[in-house]
């Protein structure tokens, strides 16, 4: 949709939300320990089934929905929306969501920003994750790359390589290395703990983190922004139950459309904003989608298939 649309609500919207301004740290702590409680929980799991392939499996399931969800707080971190000091916001960000996940919030935000500058454009640097899919075999390929884990050591290589060469600004902060081995040895340590096995940490959380959270980012992405018949511009709104919430968009994150046109409204605030905007503003079924991300991605993909028989114009 043309963002230009809802401009005439914006004074009366940036208004409503002055009235809601919340202390974002104590916010932030608080979403951050729900976000590592499912982690928690699948380690209690394997304290009392350690030997348990089922178990096993179970928690590493577990552990790669909660760090698809540590992803997603990077992305808010990215916006500065967990203290009002942005170098605080940064330094917890990296510390507590994206060191775990072999990331930084700087080595994130670089993209992400010129995501938000080209989105629906070939530069974009997300555009491979939801661009051109000529076949839905070709999806099913990108999609079985992901789960091999392929998709995931090309793309840390190339994050390293451009923040180690300067590249787009992706320079790391001097901590982030020795932080960075810290906070994988303290996991290592924990989950050894946890199992017994000195493999624990390469079988319950780097495979979890190179397959599931790469293979919800790539659907997410594809329900977000894939242009479909129309061929246009897209930042589409997912709304979604409790289970997508949990699992695939927490933190309001569905809130797509709303996110993309006003970045500085934070994660806890995007909900009022899609029901502010929702009763002043008719919005199209290709914009806001009510059936959730699973449901958009089946549409989505017989579209993909639509489109193999008739060439998008």
């Amino acid at each position: 949709m043309n963002m230009e649309a809802l401009t005439p609500f914006r004074e009366e919207l940036m208004t409503a939300l002055s009235l809601r301004k919340r202390d974002p740290f104590p916010l932030f702590l608080r979403t951050w320990v729900l976000t590592v409680m499912p982690f928690v929980l699948a380690c209690l799991l394997l304290v009392r089934w350690p030997h348990s392939v089922f178990f096993w499996l179970l928690a590493a399931l577990v552990i790669g929905f909660t760090q698809n969800a540590l992803g997603l707080l990077m992305h808010e971190g990215s916006h500065y929306f967990f203290h009002h000091n942005k170098k605080a916001s940064d330094l917890w960000c990296d510390a507590l969501v994206c060191l775990p996940i072999f990331n930084t919030v700087q080595g994130y935000r670089t993209p992400h920003f010129e995501h938000h500058r080209c989105s629906g454009e070939t530069t974009d640097p997300y555009f491979e994750l939801y661009g051109e899919y000529p076949t839905r075999q070709h999806l099913i390929r990108c999609f079985l790359i992901d789960c091999s884990g392929i998709s995931a050591i090309q793309k840390f290589f190339k994050r390293q390589v451009c923040a180690g060469s300067g590249k787009l600004g992706m320079n790391n902060p001097t901590y982030a290395l020795p932080f960075f081995l810290l906070v994988q040895f303290l996991l290592w340590l924990l989950l050894f703990g946890v199992t017994g096995k000195w493999y624990a940490w390469l079988l319950l959380w780097v495979a979890p983190l190179m397959t599931v959270a790469i293979c919800l980012n790539r659907l997410r992405t594809i329900v977000e922004h894939y242009p479909g018949f129309q061929g246009i511009q897209v930042n589409r709104t997912s709304l979604t139950g409790w289970l997508e919430y949990l699992c695939i968009a927490p933190y309001g994150y569905g809130h797509h459309l709303e996110h993309h046109w006003l970045p500085q409204v934070p994660y806890y605030d995007l909900a009022f904003t899609h029901r502010f905007l929702a009763e002043r503003f008719d919005f199209a079924s290709n914009d806001v989608n009510s059936h959730g991300y699973l449901h958009t991605f089946r549409r989505l993909v017989h579209e993909i298939g639509e489109l193999e028989k008739s060439p998008r114009p």
